[in-house]
């Protein structure tokens, strides 16, 4: 499988011509900034918005590249070659995005502010996931066929995690079965111990992302009320303990994570 990076060089060419087709389900119409952010950004609602849809569109692109390379996996026939394939996947995935990809999504809802070499593919995906919750089957169904592979729960866990935790996490606008959600959150749990344990063993902070979207949907006891009905509450509970002593700061506390889920578990 060719590299992400390589490939989302085709969505900064997309300016307006079938780059919004990944598959099932339409894209939702543009969002329509206000009044007050355009003239704050001194650009008119009109520009506004059909900047908004080339970024959406360029986004679609990526996730578009992303069922490609999993289709490719899929199709491939020998364990050994798609093993390879998976590996060179998830390689991808962990790059950054480029300054130019970075630049071109400027103040979109998945980047925000962010600087180039800040965010990393799988950050950015798993934001698309948690924002259009529709494109989520074209990849997880692929994902599942290959979920015997031993790298998939990591990229599972580390794609789907904002949409599965996120509030209303339903496939193509079907509610997850109960089923279903032991199922994901058996790969989730798998998946993100491995992130974790990976960034410990090599002493970095690559999935510092994933790892603070986690501590946050667990230390705000609002979100806990809903998240402690989920029949993995108290594994995720274990494994943000887990490794909190190794993410610790910038954002990350003991006292404000106990606080949050005693409110929760009382």
């Amino acid at each position: 499988s060719a590299e992400l990076r390589e490939r989302t060089e085709l969505a900064l060419a997309v300016d307006g011509g079938g780059a919004g087709d990944g598959g099932e389900g339409g894209d939702e119409p543009p969002e329509v900034p206000s009044d007050a952010a355009a003239s704050s950004s001194g650009a008119s609602p009109q520009k506004q918005n059909a900047q908004l849809e080339r970024q959406n569109k360029m986004l679609m692109v990526i996730v578009k590249e992303l069922v490609d390379s999993l289709d490719q996996c899929v199709a491939c026939s020998n364990a050994r070659v798609r093993s390879r394939m998976i590996q060179d996947l998830w390689k991808s995935l962990c790059l950054p995005v480029e300054s130019a990809v970075i630049g071109a999504l400027s103040s979109h809802r998945t980047v925000g502010d962010a600087r180039p070499g800040q965010v990393r593919y799988y950050e950015l995906l798993a934001r698309v996931f948690e924002w259009k919750g529709a494109r989520v089957p074209l990849v997880l169904s692929r994902c599942i066929r290959l979920i015997s592979d031993p790298q998939m729960p990591t990229m599972f866990a580390a794609l789907f995690h904002r949409w599965l935790l996120g509030e209303g996490a339903s496939e193509g606008g079907r509610t997850l079965t109960v089923v279903e959600q032991v199922k994901y959150h058996m790969v989730l749990l798998q998946g993100a111990n491995s992130l974790f344990w990976n960034d410990l063993e090599h002493q970095r902070t690559r999935f510092r992302p994933a790892y603070l979207f986690l501590y946050r949907e667990m230390s705000d006891a609002r979100r806990g009320v809903g998240l402690a009905e989920l029949p993995s509450f108290r594994d995720l509970v274990r494994l943000v303990s887990k490794f909190l002593c190794y993410y610790e700061g910038d954002g990350v506390e003991f006292s404000s994570f106990l606080y949050g889920i005693t409110g929760v578990l009382v």
